[in-house]
């Protein structure tokens, strides 16, 4: 069984030259340190039983780094990511060193030993062997950029599960999906996201009540719908077409640990669960209903006779707040804090906020073929382009940004530059991310506007970045800077984004295609 995980390294050209010519003084930024670390093991290889397993491809391993630079300055491509780094790590005494390096070399010529320069470094001290790529961003052979997306993704997990069963070892058969990167964020940062809401929930359920019907009816009350029946005991909301099996929120949520952990809060067997409220919840509102609990004695006499005669009423339609009601409220807090953003940012029209809603099935044809998006993919992925004379020459380049699985990537979804003529489309510039929405600045550098991107997440921290066009490189080029906000001063030209209440409630975008071509 192996694991695969591929990122990109973020630096400056002149970092990796510092580190070539002095590495023992050289500072990298936390980003750039395992990168460096890897190449620094062709000198210092005690990890690697004395260099033994430490390899090339395309390239010699003493001077890989220079290599890399050298290729870099040809093709005039010295900005943007500086190179990728990936690893396969396997199960605990599943292999050999030998078997682990041989299997690492072979995954990367299949992966990337076509086109780009790679070392291969093998770990020995850890109690799991594992596999260190680091592959230099541009291609030696004819300078081109490598694209990371979902198709490569999936391609670099299916060659390592081939190479696995080829050698006899075992493989994750139903790999667990991993959350998307905005749900990622959400969950990372607090926010009540379906998940974290169920687990959550469960959590109460499970230490609150004394039986399953109980645990049932607890749930039944926040809102949700429950299926306990099989061996795979599952639940969900009822704006969600498909329930979720318990265990694929934690590994340990199985029949036979529910029952055993019931009523770790419950006191003598009669406690029932305490409903508990969204922090949103205005606190009328938590007042108005409270969890039943037998009452006894002259008390319930007392009860009895004011429900009798009428001070009591006899029926009530109010409800315990359900985690439908907390993603409706997390909702109203992302659209005010977004028409807030628009009224900061002087935003009063459509055209101000989205793209064009034009269908183009040209560009859009093009846009499968240059991602290569299988056709069970396209009718699900959508584009949004938007028309903008960046060099200000007297023709429009065309900005567009395609968004879907299949296509995303960590850091968000790739975005081209392109120019039309007679001869069809040309890509003057392609990222392998972006977030929307893009802002094309009234400022500009070497004749062209510089594109501003928001930035989340990452090293970085929460802000923008600006690229600046440089002669013969493009944006993405060493002079891209990070602000943490916008300049009051700034002035946006277009802007490409997503409509966000079209998209979120009438689905209105465009999607490469309407519905998958016949026959597939």
């Amino acid at each position: 069984m192996a694991a695969t995980s591929l990122w990109h390294i973020e630096g400056r050209l002149k970092d990796l030259i510092s580190y070539v010519e002095n590495p023992e003084k050289t500072v990298p930024n936390k980003e750039m340190q395992d990168f460096f670390d890897v190449f620094s093991y062709v000198k210092n290889p005690q990890k690697t039983d004395n260099g033994e397993f430490v390899s090339a491809i395309n390239c010699l391993k003493e001077t890989a780094l220079q290599q890399m630079i050298l290729t870099k300055k040809q093709y005039q491509k010295t900005g943007g990511y500086i190179a990728w780094h990936g690893y396969q790590s396997f199960k605990p005494d599943e292999v050999t060193p030998e078997q682990c390096h041989e299997i690492g070399l072979k995954l990367a010529r299949e992966m990337w030993g076509d086109k780009y320069q790679i070392i291969v470094v093998t770990h020995l001290d850890r109690g799991h062997l594992h596999n260190h790529f680091c592959f230099n961003s541009v291609s030696y052979l004819d300078g081109s950029k490598y694209n990371y997306s979902k198709s490569e993704q999936k391609r670099l997990r299916e060659t390592s599960d081939r190479l696995c069963r080829e050698y006899g070892l075992s493989v994750i058969e139903n790999p667990k999906k991993a959350p998307s990167r905005p749900l990622y964020l959400d969950e990372k940062s607090g926010k009540p996201t379906r998940y974290n809401v169920y687990l959550e929930d469960l959590a109460e359920a499970i230490s609150g009540s004394r039986d399953i019907p109980h645990m049932m009816k607890y749930l039944i009350d926040k809102g949700y719908e429950v299926d306990f029946s099989g061996g795979h005991w599952k639940m969900k909301l009822p704006q969600y077409k498909h329930f979720t099996r318990l265990d694929t929120l934690d590994e340990r949520l199985t029949p036979d640990f529910i029952r055993s952990h019931l009523g770790t809060r419950a006191r003598y067997g009669n406690y029932k669960a305490k409903i508990s409220y969204s922090p949103h919840m205005p606190e009328e509102y938590k007042k108005a209903w409270k969890p039943h609990q037998k009452t006894r004695g002259i008390l319930a006499l007392y009860y009895y006779w004011c429900y009798q005669l009428g001070i009591f009423p006899k029926g009530t339609d109010y409800k315990p707040t359900s985690p439908l009601m907390k993603e409706e409220l997390r909702k109203l807090d992302e659209i005010t804090t977004q028409v807030r953003y628009m009224s900061e940012h002087n935003i009063s029209t459509l055209s101000d906020l989205h793209a064009d809603r034009e269908k183009n099935q040209e560009l859009a044809d093009f846009l499968i073929a240059y991602y290569q998006i299988p056709e069970e993919f396209c009718a699900e992925t959508r584009y949004y382009y938007d028309m903008v004379d960046l060099n200000e020459d007297g023709t429009e380049e065309i900005l567009a940004v395609v968004v879907g699985e299949y296509t995303e990537c960590d850091g968000g979804d790739p975005a081209v530059i392109l120019e039309q003529s007679e001869q069809g489309y040309q890509v003057l510039e392609s990222f392998a991310y972006v977030r929307t929405p893009v802002y094309v600045s009234d400022t500009m550098t070497d004749g062209w506007h510089d594109l501003i991107f928001p930035a989340y997440g990452g090293e970085e921290g929460t802000g923008f970045r600006v690229f600046h066009y440089q002669d013969g490189i493009g944006y993405q080029n060493e002079n891209m800077e990070f602000m943490e906000d916008m300049d009051e001063n700034f002035c946006g030209k277009k802007m490409i984004a997503d409509n966000f209440i079209d998209d979120m409630d009438k689905g209105n975008y465009l999607p490469l295609r309407e519905t998958p071509l016949s026959g597939n």
